[in-house]
Parts: C-alpha cells; sequence; structure tokens
C-alpha cells in the first residue's frame, strides 16, 4: 500500500467519524476532495498540450517544476566537471570549444575612439588619436593587463569566450595598480569553480546563490571569491573574498529569469558525447581483440595436441601469462577429432552502418552546440558553395550575438574604465568629462569591430559588395567592419599609396588590373601589323556562376576584356 492510499483511507476514516456530529464540516471536507479530484482528472487526463498528456505511455516522463537556480546550482559542480573533461580529451569537445573561440572572438574583438562635439557633431580627431594610442599600447601589454602579466587583452577574450562555452560563465574582477608608465588599469580572470559555494547568508542578511550575493529582486551585490587561490589546489586552502558587484565583470548568457548563474553550452549534449566517444571506444577495442585472434579450436577429446600441432621446442608450452603455446607450419595437415572444429575468425567491425550512425550522432552534437557540420568537424567535402555560404550564415547567426554580449558585459565596461583612468591620472586631456554627461558620453564612444569573416569566393562577394554599393544597399563602413578595417584609415591608406604611385609615374589602376591578370582594350592601330591575334579563354562575366569558361574570338582592332588563363 503506498502512502497516497494510506492517506485516502485515513481521511475516509475522519469523514464517518465526523460526519454524524459535524455534518456541516463532513459536507464542506466533500466538497473540496470532489473539487480536487476534479482538477486532477482534468489536469491528467484532459490536458489541451500533447506533451501534457499524464497517461500511462507518459508515467515514467518524469519532469520536475523548479527555479532556475534551484536547477542549476545543486548540478553546476557536475556538469562543469564533465564539461571540461569533454573538452580536455574528446575530439569533438574540442572543437566545439574553438569554433566558438575562432568564430566570436578569433584575431580579437578591437575598438576605435569616435568621439565627436556634442553641439557641433565635429570629430576630436587629437583626442581620439591620443585614446587610440593608450589604448593600444595598454592591451598588447601582458604586464599591464594580467594580474598574473600572462594574457594580453587579446588572451583574456579566447579564455573568456572558451570559458563561457564550456561551462557556462567567466568572470574579470578590475583593480588599480599605479604605474608611471602605463593606466593602472588591472584585470583577473577567474573561474566559476572559484566561488564560494559554502556561504548562503551574507552578514547584511542577503542570500548568497552560487556564491553570489543577491538582493530581494535578484541583482548581484557582490560574489565571494576565491582570489588569491583556487579550490581544485589542495595545496592551498584560504577564505574566499567579497568583492562588491561592480568590480566584477560576469560573462554570462541567462535563459530563465532570475537565474544568477551561467550554464555550459554542452549540457544538451554531454550525455550523447559521452555514450558516442564510449560506443567508439569500444568499438575499436572489439577490433583489436579480434585482430589478435586468427583462428579458433574447439575439442571435446580432452588431447593435449589433437591437431598435429607441437609444442615449442626446449619450452613448457606456455607464455609468461599461462596461455597455451603451439606452433603452426605452412602446409600443416590438421588432424581432427571425431569432437574437434577449427574455425577462422572473420571479423564485422565495424560493420557498414557505423558510419551513418556515427555522423547522425555528430550532426546531433553539432545541433546541440549551435554549430553546423562543416565547422565542427572541419569536414567541407560535403555540399557546394551555396550550402557552404548558407552553413556560414547559419554560424554567423549564432555567434554575433555573443560579440555583442561580450562587447557589452565586458569589452565596453573594460574601455571605458580605461579612459576614465586615463582622464583622471591626466594622461588624457578631455576637458568636461566630469562635469558634462553628454562630453563624458561622447569622450566614452567608440566603434567596435569583430574578427575580419573572410569570403568564401572572392570573386562573387566583392561583385556583389559592389552593387550594393552602387545601388546604397550598404556603406563602406559596413563592408570595413565586417573585414575588421576602420574605414577612415582604407580611405586614407588609399590616397597615400596613389600619390606615391603617382609621383613615380605609375598609373595605380592599371598596374593592379595588370597584376589581377586583366588586360584593358588597346586603341585600333596599336597592334602589331601581320600578325594573327590569338584566341583568349576568359571567365564569364554576366553574372552566372563564375566557374564556366568560353572562349572568345577577337572582333575587329579588339582584345576582349577578361583575365587569361
Amino acid at each position: 500500500m503506498n502512502k497516497a492510499t494510506k492517506r485516502r483511507g485515513l481521511g475516509q476514516v475522519l469523514d464517518r467519524a465526523i460526519a454524524p456530529f459535524f455534518p456541516a464540516w463532513a459536507a464542506g471536507r466533500a466538497r473540496a476532495r470532489l473539487a480536487y479530484t476534479w482538477r486532477r482528472f482534468n489536469a491528467e487526463f484532459l490536458s489541451t498540450y500533447a506533451g501534457a498528456v499524464k497517461d500511462r505511455t507518459t508515467n515514467d516522463w518524469a519532469a520536475k517544476t523548479t527555479s532556475a537556480d534551484s536547477a542549476l546550482i545543486p548540478d553546476a559542480a557536475t556538469l562543469n566537471a564533465r564539461a571540461r573533461a569533454m573538452v580536455r580529451d574528446q575530439p569533438l569537445g574540442r572543437s566545439g570549444a574553438d569554433a566558438y573561440k575562432r568564430h566570436v572572438v578569433g584575431t580579437g574583438i578591437t575598438c576605435r575612439a569616435t568621439a565627436k562635439q556634442p553641439r557641433t557633431g565635429q570629430e576630436l580627431e587629437s583626442y581620439n588619436a591620443m585614446a587610440d594610442e593608450l589604448w593600444d599600447s595598454w592591451v598588447a601589454d601582458p604586464g599591464a593587463v594580467d594580474i598574473e602579466g600572462r594574457k594580453t587583452f587579446l588572451g583574456f577574450q579566447r579564455l573568456g569566450i572558451k570559458e563561457f562555452v564550456t561551462v557556462g560563465e567567466c568572470l574579470l574582477v578590475t583593480s588599480y595598480v599605479p604605474r608611471p608608465d602605463q593606466v593602472g588599469l588591472v584585470l583577473q580572470a577567474l573561474e566559476p569553480e572559484q566561488l564560494d559555494t559554502t556561504k548562503w547568508r551574507a552578514e547584511g542578511g542577503n542570500e548568497i546563490r552560487g556564491g553570489v550575493e543577491i538582493d530581494t529582486y535578484g541583482r548581484a551585490v557582490a560574489y565571494h571569491l576565491h582570489t588569491t587561490s583556487h579550490p581544485g589546489d589542495s595545496y592551498r586552502k584560504a577564505a574566499s573574498t567579497r568583492v562588491p558587484a561592480d568590480r566584477v565583470l560576469h560573462l554570462m548568457d541567462p535563459d530563465r529569469v532570475r537565474q544568477t548563474r551561467g550554464v555550459t553550452r554542452f549540457s544538451a549534449v554531454l550525455k550523447t558525447l559521452y555514450h558516442s566517444s564510449m560506443y567508439k571506444d569500444f568499438e575499436l577495442i572489439a577490433k583489436r581483440m579480434e585482430a589478435c585472434i586468427g583462428l579458433a579450436h574447439t575439442s571435446g577429446s580432452g588431447e593435449a595436441w589433437p591437431l598435429g600441432t607441437r609444442p615449442p621446442a626446449g619450452d613448457d608450452a606456455v607464455d609468461a601469462r599461462s596461455n597455451p603455446e603451439f606452433q603452426m607450419e605452412p602446409g600443416m595437415i590438421a588432424r581432427l577429432g571425431p569432437d574437434e572444429t577449427m574455425a577462422l575468425l572473420n571479423p564485422q567491425r565495424p560493420g557498414a552502418n557505423y558510419g551513418p550512425y556515427i555522423k547522425g550522432l555528430e550532426t546531433e552534437i553539432g545541433a546541440g552546440l549551435g554549430l553546423d557540420y562543416s565547422t565542427l568537424l572541419k569536414d567541407y567535402s560535403v555540399g557546394v558553395f551555396s550550402s557552404q555560404l548558407q552553413a556560414r550564415l547559419e554560424l554567423w547567426a549564432e555567434t554575433d550575438p555573443l560579440q555583442l554580449l561580450m562587447t557589452d558585459l565586458w569589452l565596453r565596461p573594460i574601455r571605458n574604465e580605461f579612459i576614465t583612468l586615463a582622464v583622471t591620472e591626466g594622461r588624457l586631456d578631455a576637458p568636461g568629462f566630469y562635469e558634462d554627461a553628454r562630453m563624458r558620453a561622447a569622450y566614452l564612444s567608440a566603434s567596435w569591430r569583430g574578427p575580419a569573416k573572410r569570403w568564401i569566393d572572392p570573386a562573387k562577394q566583392a561583385a556583389a559588395a559592389k552593387i550594393a554599393l552602387s545601388l546604397r544597399l550598404t556603406t563602406l563602413r559596413d563592408i570595413c567592419n565586417e573585414m575588421n578595417q576602420d574605414w577612415r584609415e582604407v580611405l586614407r591608406q588609399g590616397k597615400i599609396e596613389e600619390e606615391f604611385a603617382a609621383s613615380l609615374e605609375l598609373d595605380l589602376v592599371r598596374e593592379v588590373s595588370k597584376a589581377a591578370g586583366q588586360i584593358e582594350p588597346r586603341p585600333r592601330g596599336e597592334e602589331p601589323t601581320g600578325q594573327s591575334r590569338p584566341r583568349h579563354v576568359v571567365v564569364g562575366a554576366d553574372g552566372g556562376n563564375g566557374d564556366r569558361l568560353r572562349t572568345a574570338a577577337p572582333d575587329r582592332g579588339r582584345i576582349p576584356v577578361g583575365r587569361r588563363v
């Protein structure tokens, strides 16, 4: 008898006992029981959504109703340990984490100062140049950026996004160290394992969830961190430190409201990754065992050497592990007894279904991680240009929001703190920075650019960009931002190169055309006389697929324009 049946039985006994003396009470209990039974019947048997039906086909479908933190924080240690093991030991896990590191950060998310006078809109060129000079010097100096003295600003970005994918979050603590040669801003990266999860209540009464102190609205007030040690280091134990939230930059992407901690991107595929790797290992072990065995001998006669074989000369017929040994010679005729058989092994592993099954698992894992098959496996042999382009567009749709998230939560606050300290230290002249909020916002303005998005087919995509520019569907700034270039610097450098080419009496446009393999039309009468003009194979420029070649016969007095092959 289960607990529900016992409770129901006790309730019925109580109803019968009170009914003669308290009929109204008994009637109220009966009505309440009937209403409860009706609501339960509706919930279990009259569900509107098929996914909410509760019957014998879904009795084993256990789904908990709980808050984000109640679901995540108790499992965080196990999830993080398993995710780190997958990234550390499994090829697909490592490839998935590295794919995000390549496409979100790549060679770095960079910025340029774009301060303008709020009233006139005029660019503050001298301020921008000085701010960029100070920033570029700081981000490239590990001794200035990192409290450990190992990582540049790019190193922090690459570490941060890999931690974000692997364990769902990464923390930065900002500090100030006065220095004569650099702005005193210093960063310290911390793993989520360095949060003190043993504390539940702060001195002021705030609740602490997974090492994060929050107020009644769930806002982070402080972080309790092991800043001078790591709980995983058994040789050193130190108490945690309460760090105010305004000094901590917490990179995470919450999936639910009132979610205090981040969750690994591998959460949906950890089980599949584990079992798929185990399956491949077992297949390999079985294959090795099959390769080690040449034949099998079955005997019921009990004779020691029934097949005409003999033990090795001068040996006790066993190896170092006490396994029987015997010798066989080419052309030997085996003499089988009445109860003896011999069978040659014919290994069947891994089998015809192994490849499709593994590919299906890999596709499922990639989908769970938000990556396409080609990016996860680095296999670009399948598909044509259009499918590869579509895969790249889907990948950018996954990684571009993460670039913005990292910029908003990490990079922009760091640069704002850097500029503020540079002004405070007197390294940067910014009149009105503290007096005028509009001026301060102007001084902090910057343009952020992600890593260059390389073109899959430069010829086609350059032609498309040219058309988009001519139709005013895009701008040079947008195109340069995709290639991680500053459009102003591109124009300035282009002018410098044109002026230098002119000083050497060179036609830069013609030289570039010649380098690209293009021949400009020659005026009539300049061709040598008495010579037949050869036929040229040129690439079709009619907006087709770009891969079809056509043979062009020269017309009168004109050489066809195109790329020689």
